[in-house]
């Protein structure tokens, strides 16, 4: 059977990487994700549809929250990876050390330090270390 070209495989973008690599967050997270949920989860996105921001976070939980424990953690996750503008803001914070973090502080949410360290596990590696007064 011919391979398809790459066009064909993803007529949709990058939502089908994108989903991969979400669930390798939830997997980094604790949450029980196998290869075969990916799979499902592309599958019924690219069936439902994107229609709007609610409709694809159900048809994920759907696919890929198996376990009543693991919604909060998939809730945090996906609050995460999915709002670009508060994940660049994240991102810009941990990464640069002079610019200061003007926002309130809040009381942290259920899952975020685990989904934050799945999301960002080794982009601190290259760091140097640095002294605990």
């Amino acid at each position: 059977m011919p391979r398809p070209e790459p066009k064909e495989a993803m007529p949709h973008g990058r939502i089908a990487d994108n989903i991969v690599y979400f669930a390798r967050t939830l997997r980094k997270a604790g949450m029980r994700v196998g290869p075969a949920s990916v799979k499902d989860a592309i599958e019924a996105v690219l069936a439902a549809g994107i229609g709007s921001r609610d409709d694809f976070y159900w048809t994920l939980h759907a696919v890929l929250v198996s376990r009543h424990e693991d919604h909060a953690i998939f809730d945090e996750a996906f609050r995460l990876f999915w709002k670009s503008r508060e994940l660049i803001e994240k991102m810009l914070a941990m990464f640069s050390p002079v610019a200061p973090d003007t926002r309130e502080k809040q009381k942290p949410r259920a899952a975020e330090n685990r989904v934050s360290q799945a999301m960002f596990e080794g982009h601190q590696k290259n760091q140097p270390p640095q002294e605990i007064p």
